[in-house]
């Protein structure tokens, strides 16, 4: 019974994929770093033919040590990054996005600008209106990669060794999404799922259930 099922449903994505790539979809990748969000947001773009917004974030990270100067300086970083993947969204309207506000939410509090309350209130505020649009929000794995050294995590962009500070990371993500998403429209991708097409499979399931 369990592998008829299961037959069904594969047969039931193969027939509908032709309709997927014809609708108007809004994918977010969102996660720690070093987790395999890109990877899985180019073969999302390509396998529905949706225009891909790559995660944009090098103004935070250049030139280097700029993520951790003065809060004024990185948060005109933080709110162009924003502002650029905001307008991005809004000219293709279908999309797959490499990170979204989650993210941006996330670095913006655990990097301490929230002693900048006007623009905290409008990044935040603007960031859960934009989340709210998503179809579908995905949130990958954390733990499932190997660590690398604090040395080797650099300026940020790749994970630290320490998985407590990944957990935390993980947490903090899960918590704005759960916040700001449906539960229907946010899918939490469990550990055993590790390849990407074994992702790729799940985001095609969810999708369907949610009868875009």
């Amino acid at each position: 019974m369990g592998d008829f099922f299961q037959i069904e449903i594969e047969s039931s994505l193969i027939a509908n994929i032709s309709n997927l790539e014809n609708m108007p979809i809004k994918i977010a990748i969102s996660g720690c770093a070093g987790i395999g969000k890109t990877t899985l947001a180019k073969v999302l773009s390509e396998r529905l033919k949706l225009p891909l917004i790559e995660e944009l974030y090098e103004p935070l990270f250049n030139p280097p040590g700029r993520f951790n100067g003065p809060p004024r300086q990185i948060a005109d970083a933080f709110l162009q990054i924003f502002n650029t993947k905001k307008q991005l969204e809004e000219q293709h309207g279908s999309f797959v996005t490499d990170r979204c506000p989650v993210d941006l939410c996330h670095l913006w509090m655990k990097r301490g600008l929230s002693v900048l309350e006007q623009e905290t209130e409008v990044i935040f505020e603007q960031g859960q209106q934009q989340v709210a649009q998503y179809d579908l929000l995905v949130i990958l794995p954390a733990g499932v990669l190997e660590f690398v050294t604090e040395h080797e995590a650099g300026d940020s962009r790749r994970r630290a060794a320490s998985q407590y500070i990944q957990m935390y990371n993980h947490a903090s993500i899960i918590g704005l999404a759960t916040l700001w998403m449906p539960k229907e429209h946010f899918l939490c991708l469990p550990k055993e799922c590790q390849s990407v097409e074994e992702r790729v499979e799940a985001v095609q399931q969810a999708l369907q259930f949610l009868s875009l």
